[in-house]
């Protein structure tokens, strides 16, 4: 020990081992406190989400615009839109077209004030009373029902008709810049001017079904060809128990001074707006800063009595009370499902006797499919597909519906999978019925088109062609693409199919609304009278550039990605973590 102490001291005298002592932590410092690129590279990637006009767009400012375009898509569908790989895709990318649009309106100037959004908003024939006029209730109902599940408030809705409003300017300024030349005015005109001679036959499913003949061999044929379209998708069958929510009435006392202090709270509910026409002067002197308060200006309240609505509100809040205590119930059942510290747990059965349950089964269902005698719509198939067969996760908690509050376990679970001929043989025969009809209906129809086109020219009339397919001509005269076929149920599948045919030509089969086809000659063709092309011509430029100004529009946005020297980062990101997980499943 004393040798080992001496070499010890021996060392630490040695000015060699000083200095490399010194170089080593000079180094140390030097090499962490360096600022390295590469890495301030990639936090800068992750702190934004893209670039945009040499500008760096924050995961905030994208999420915004993408929780927009999502309102946007919402609104005109009239429901949430589901979520698909394929729909992401477009949300990310309007998205980035809406920030650069915004972007854009904001450096010229375009802006939309509090009063464009209000009447925006007023006008909107969604929030309209059984009069025409504006609700407030309604407003306040949509924005409960429909916003409040998009995770939006009013005010996130009233920022996006802002927003679209300014679209809107955008879109009409973009549009200014399209020229309908007078070549395309006057095509246009004769195709909707010229007057049409038409004669026709009908091929009816019912004719095209005499020659139809199916055997066992070709519905066989027609399965093992169209196997997907009869796939069963994935199935589950659940126990459930069931309680009552009348079994819980006679347990809720409501006073009247409930009923009033309910009635108080949701006043609004038992209000109706009387709108009041007002002056721009009027609403200029009304202007308020808030938008919300804006929406209540130039109406009158009329307010329900309590005494007309009280009866109403006691029954509401017994049966909201009631299903209260039935989810109560249903939730402390499930609770005593779960495991303790010792992994010990009563049984789906145990806990039913234990609560004086039935414990009922369902038939296999699907995700979408409705099962018989269960209120809960499709929460119930939702909250099915969800559980897994561990002791966590087989069972539910409380499903709430109209007249029964639910508590599911997993039952068996069925893969989807390509069913025996045998499963779906009905389905295959009618199916393959069906589109054997239709084959057979197109056959009869290019047929009698291709003869047609061929001894018209030989000389034969149309009436003769069509005799022999045992067929009756009809016809329509003297119309246009203006007018329409008077008194003729397909007038709206005959006018599109002749308008690009000259006088004698037979036009391509044509589809109508309830299956049948028509197999068209046109007899004349002749010109309209020109003197309405002054008067008619504003309407064509209008329609005209409607057709256009998507596409155009569609443009411009490529325009300015490309003059913003866009930078997708979100888009870059979500396909690193998909190739990390396809890497991590490789493993």
């Amino acid at each position: 020990m004393a040798m080992m102490i001496s070499k010890f001291h021996k060392l630490i005298q040695s000015r060699l081992v000083w200095i490399i002592f010194f170089i080593v932590i000079l180094f140390s410092f030097v090499i962490w406190a360096m600022p390295w690129p590469a890495r301030n590279e990639i936090s800068s990637e992750a702190r934004h989400a893209g670039k945009l006009f040499e500008e760096d767009i924050s995961f905030d400012q994208f999420r915004q615009a993408r929780a927009n375009t999502y309102l946007a898509v919402a609104m005109m569908m009239g429901e949430p839109p589901r979520i698909t790989d394929r729909m992401e895709k477009e949300l990310t990318s309007s998205a980035w077209r809406r920030l650069a649009n915004l972007k854009q309106a904001a450096k010229m100037g375009i802006t939309a004030g509090n009063n464009e959004v209000v009447d925006a908003i007023k006008s909107q024939q969604l929030f309209a009373d059984t009069n025409g006029q504006f609700s407030r209730q309604r407003y306040q109902n949509f924005a409960y029902a429909f916003l409040r599940n998009l995770g939006m408030t009013e005010h996130h809705f009233e920022e996006y008709v802002r927003e679209e409003i300014i679209m809107q300017k955008l879109r009409a300024m973009v549009a200014q810049s399209l020229i309908i030349s007078p070549f395309e005015i006057q095509r246009t005109f004769d195709t909707i001017n010229d007057q049409f001679d038409v004669e026709y036959i009908e091929v009816t499913p019912e004719i095209a079904e005499r020659n139809v003949v199916m055997s066992d061999e070709d519905v066989q044929l027609f399965f093992d060809a169209n196997t997907k379209a009869f796939m069963i998708p994935p199935k589950i069958s659940v126990r459930y128990v069931a309680f009552p929510i009348s079994d819980f009435t006679n347990q809720v006392d409501i006073t009247e001074d409930d009923a009033l202090t309910y009635y108080n709270e949701n006043i609004d509910d038992y209000t109706t707006y009387e709108a009041k026409i007002m002056t721009d002067e009027e609403k200029e002197q009304d202007a308020v800063e808030s938008l919300s308060a804006d929406l209540d200006e130039g109406g009158e309240s009329i307010i329900s009595p309590f005494e007309d609505v009280n009866e109403q509100i006691t029954a509401l809040l017994i049966y909201d009370r009631a299903k209260d205590l039935a989810a109560e119930k249903a939730t402390t059942f499930a609770m005593a499902l779960s495991p303790d510290r010792q992994g010990n747990a009563p049984s789906f059965d145990e806990a039913a006797e234990k609560f004086d349950r039935t414990i009922a089964v369902t038939p296999p269902f699907s995700l979408e499919e409705e099962i018989d005698g269960i209120d809960a719509e499709l929460d119930f198939n939702s909250d099915a597909f969800d559980l897994r067969d561990n002791s966590d996760d087989y069972f539910s908690n409380a499903i709430l519906g109209d007249e029964y509050v639910y508590v599911i376990a997993l039952d068996q679970s069925y893969p989807e999978r390509i069913p025996e001929f045998n499963e779906v043989a009905d389905q295959v025969r009618e199916a393959s019925r069906l589109q054997a009809i239709e084959d057979a209906s197109l056959a009869l129809a290019k047929k009698v088109q291709e003869t047609a086109t061929a001894e018209l020219e030989e000389g034969k009339t149309f009436a003769e062609i069509a005799a022999a397919f045992e067929l009756p001509v009809l016809t329509a005269s003297d119309f246009n693409a203006i007018s329409g076929i008077e008194d003729n149920d397909d007038s709206n599948t005959i006018v599109p199919a002749v308008l690009s045919c000259n006088r004698s030509e037979m036009a391509e089969p044509a589809a109508t609304e309830d299956g049948r086809l028509l197999v068209i000659h046109v007899i004349s063709r002749t010109p309209g009278a020109t003197t309405a092309l002054s008067t008619i011509s504003p309407q064509i430029v209008d329609a005209l550039k409607r057709e256009r100004r998507p596409y155009l529009f569609r443009d411009w946005e490529d325009y300015l990605l490309k003059r913003g020297h866009f930078e997708d980062r979100v888009t870059k990101l979500t396909n690193t973590d998909e190739d990390e997980e396809d890497d991590y499943d490789a493993l």
